[in-house]
């Protein structure tokens, strides 16, 4: 580990030193120097800040089992204010790169241009780590609850970023967005919108598939956010990971008076590794599913 940190020490001090810290001119030096930089110094401690966030929001926050439970713990409300001071400074870190590490200054023209040297030479920013600052700045401001904040950087990173990978990522995190402020109609033509796209990265599938499915949960539509975390679970290789979202199913198929198919979720969920609570929670309701209303509870207070 300390060899690897000498090593990327030394190659920002050489490229300091053949580069000097100017985004005034674009020469590999320059590009090099700013995009290490960004990514090992800057980024890297902000994205650090945004997980350690997410972590005290997973292990903070309790799951209530005698209610529907979110398809996202970030959505509780206290959420927000749980995180502001990790968001807060990975929003600082992300401005900070934007502002010192941008190139935006063209390259020195070259006599014999080849189409791979045009289409470099046509981007508006030659620091590939803007797209994904702006990026976690939105996912900062999202789990601060700054809802529109959050808003404003996905569309920026979608319309100024079209053939990015962070444009896909971006969508997803839209239609959280639109759904935690209940702005389903503009949710929904951004999920029409990735769903057309044949180009659609595989690998964010599932993230799609869970977001969409709280766009359901949320409208109370139980029956589609189903069929969408049935997509969700067929893609988590981990039962671990699952089982929140078994869990939940579970919750749904009882909501609709589908007693069968509740009943067989919750022992499912049994088998995927869950914490106690959630396994305690998924046995009683498995138990009392079929006895008369009411009963499930009586069996937790035994």
């Amino acid at each position: 580990m300390r060899r690897i940190f000498l090593h990327t020490a030394l190659v920002i001090f050489l490229v300091w030193v053949f580069a000097g810290c100017t985004t005034e001119k674009n020469t590999w030096s320059t590009r090099t120097f700013h995009n290490i930089n960004s990514q090992y110094n800057v980024y890297f401690n902000a994205s650090e800040s945004v997980k350690k966030g997410v972590a005290n929001i997973d292990e903070r926050l309790d799951d209530d089992f005698t209610r529907l439970l979110p398809i996202y713990k970030s959505s509780t409300p206290s959420a927000g204010e749980m995180v502001k001071s990790d968001m807060n400074y990975a929003i600082e870190k992300c401005s900070k790169l934007i502002e010192i590490h941008s190139i935006t200054k063209k390259p020195k023209r070259k006599r014999n241009r080849t189409r791979k040297y045009q289409e470099f030479a046509s981007q508006e920013e030659f620091n590939k780590w803007i797209d994904d600052s702006y990026l976690l700045m939105g996912k900062a401001y999202f789990y601060q609850h700054n809802f529109v904040g959050a808003i404003d950087n996905f569309g920026f990173v979608v319309r100024k970023y079209p053939d990015g990978e962070t444009k896909d990522e971006a969508q997803i995190w839209l239609i959280r967005s639109y759904s935690e402020l209940g702005r389903f109609t503009e949710a929904s033509e951004v999920i029409q919108a990735v769903q057309n796209d044949e180009a659609f990265p595989k690998k964010l599938e599932k993230d799609l598939a869970i977001a969409t499915a709280d766009y359901y949960l949320k409208q109370q539509v139980y029956d589609e956010a189903i069929k969408f975390i049935d997509i969700a679970l067929n893609k988590i290789v981990f039962k671990r990971q699952k089982a929140r979202l078994k869990y939940i199913e579970a919750q749904l198929y009882q909501e609709l008076g589908m007693k069968t198919e509740a009943s067989a979720a919750y022992r499912a969920v049994t088998k995927m590794n869950p914490d106690y609570k959630m396994a305690f929670n998924a046995k009683i309701n498995a138990a009392g599913i079929f006895s008369g209303e009411g009963n499930a509870e009586d069996l937790r207070r035994s």
